[in-house]
């Protein structure tokens, strides 16, 4: 079976019906990943069944908690894409800037950009995150996302600086970062779901939404 034909019966059994243009972008991302990763360390998963598993469908399982209306969508250390690109990849009513400081991965996430039909509404910059105030500069923005990333409360902070009324974070994290979150959120945020990752011990999905 080949990657986009696995990739699409994996999406169905978790509900969600992968259109042909959509397939073709993933596959894109994909093989454009395998390429880059031999000379650039952007995954250490190894194996066609594992990426899929852990990189494309687990970003998916952000999907039911975007909004249907246009807006901004907001990656931190997006590094090799995930989960920010399937994410934008699904949902053509987003536009995206993902913050990725490290160079390469830079270019990495621009090839992806100018291969898909992600060009035009997402764009690379070499933001990074470190100060509350880092994200100041792309307000309003309506969703924030981060995975594999340190600095959960700095990323929290800065996002509730800048998200519209109503706006999402989607953070991964492991379980100390989600007890972190549960203890103490930004004034003005709010922890409304811990979802846990499909097959994955102690990850969950924190989603935390603006009032």
């Amino acid at each position: 079976m080949t990657f986009p034909e696995r990739l699409a019966r994996r999406a169905a059994t978790r509900g969600i019906a992968l259109r042909p243009h959509q397939i073709r972008d993933l596959e894109q991302h994909f093989k454009i990943l395998m390429r880059w990763n031999q000379t650039v360390h952007l995954t250490s998963v190894q194996g066609e069944d594992a990426i899929l598993e852990r990189h494309f469908l687990e970003s998916m399982e952000a999907l039911p908690f975007l909004q249907e209306k246009a807006g901004m969508l907001v990656d931190v250390g997006t590094g090799n894409g995930f989960p920010a690109l399937p994410l934008l990849m699904l949902r053509p009513n987003l536009e995206g800037r993902l913050l990725e400081p490290a160079t390469r991965k830079r270019a990495f996430l621009k090839e992806v950009i100018r291969e898909t039909d992600l060009a035009g509404r997402v764009r690379a910059l070499p933001d990074r995150v470190d100060r509350p105030e880092d994200l100041a500069g792309l307000a309003p923005f309506d969703i924030v996302t981060m995975r594999a990333v340190a600095g959960v409360e700095t990323v929290v902070a800065a996002a509730a600086g800048g998200l519209v009324p109503g706006g999402r974070a989607l953070l991964f994290v492991g379980q100390s970062a989600l007890e972190g979150l549960e203890a103490e959120c930004p004034v003005g945020m709010k922890l409304i779901k811990a979802a846990p990752i499909t097959g994955r011990n102690a990850s969950y999905l924190a989603v935390i939404e603006r009032s």
